[in-house]
C-alpha cells in the first residue's frame, strides 16, 4: 500500500513538507537509484543475510525512512535521506517478496504459492493512489503521511511475526543423527 500510495503521490508528498517543486521532482526521482543501489548491496552481502534478515532490515527502513521524512522537513538533506532510505527499503522488498516465499515454502507450488501470496498486495497497490489522494484530501498531507507510517510499521510487525514463526520451525525440526 505504501509503495503503491507514494509511487503515485511522492513528488507532492515532497512539495508539501516545504521542498521546491524542483526538488521535490529531481529527490523524487532518485527512488530508482536508490532500489538499484540497494539491490548491489544486498548481492553482496546475501551469504551473510538469509533472506528473512533482508525482510526484517528492509521493512524496519521503511518508516524508519518515513518518519526521517516527516520529521526533518523542510531539511533538503535529511528529507533526502529519508527519501532514500524509503528507495532502497522499495529496492529491497522486491526482492524480498520472492526469497521469503521460497524458503518458507519451498519450490513445491512456489508459482502458485507466491501468486497467491502476492494477489492482497498487488490489489492494494492498485488502490493505494486513489486511497491516498483521499486520505489527503480529507485530512492533509501530515495526517496522511503519518498512516504510511503506521502502515509501514505495521508491515515490520508482520515481518517479525514471520521471522519468529520461522526460527519456531527450525527449533522443531528434528535434525538427523550422523
Amino acid at each position: 500500500f505504501v509503495f503503491g500510495a507514494l509511487s503515485a503521490h511522492l513528488p507532492r508528498l515532497l512539495e508539501a513538507l516545504g521542498l521546491a517543486a524542483a526538488a521535490a521532482i529531481a529527490l523524487a526521482s532518485m527512488k530508482g537509484v536508490a532500489q538499484v543501489a540497494a539491490r548491489f548491496v544486498e548481492l553482496s552481502l546475501q551469504r551473510f543475510l538469509g533472506p528473512i534478515a533482508v525482510g526484517l532490515i528492509s521493512t524496519a527502513m521503511l518508516p524508519f525512512g518515513l518518519l526521517m521524512m516527516d520529521l526533518s522537513a523542510p531539511q533538503l538533506a535529511m528529507v533526502s535521506v529519508g527519501c532514500m532510505i524509503y528507495g532502497a527499503s522499495n529496492g529491497l522488498i522486491t526482492i524480498v517478496r520472492g526469497s521469503v516465499t521460497l524458503q518458507m515454502f519451498g519450490h513445491a507450488g512456489y508459482a502458485a504459492t507466491l501468486g497467491r501470496i502476492a494477489a492482497p498486495g498487488l490489489v492494494a497497490g492498485a488502490l493505494a493512489p486513489m486511497s491516498y489522494a483521499a486520505l489527503i484530501e480529507r485530512f492533509g498531507h501530515a495526517v496522511a503521511l503519518e498512516v504510511l507510517t503506521a502502515v509501514a510499521t505495521l508491515g515490520f510487525g508482520g515481518m517479525l511475526w514471520l521471522a519468529s514463526l520461522q526460527k519456531r520451525a527450525a527449533r522443531n525440526t528434528p535434525t538427523s543423527a550422523t
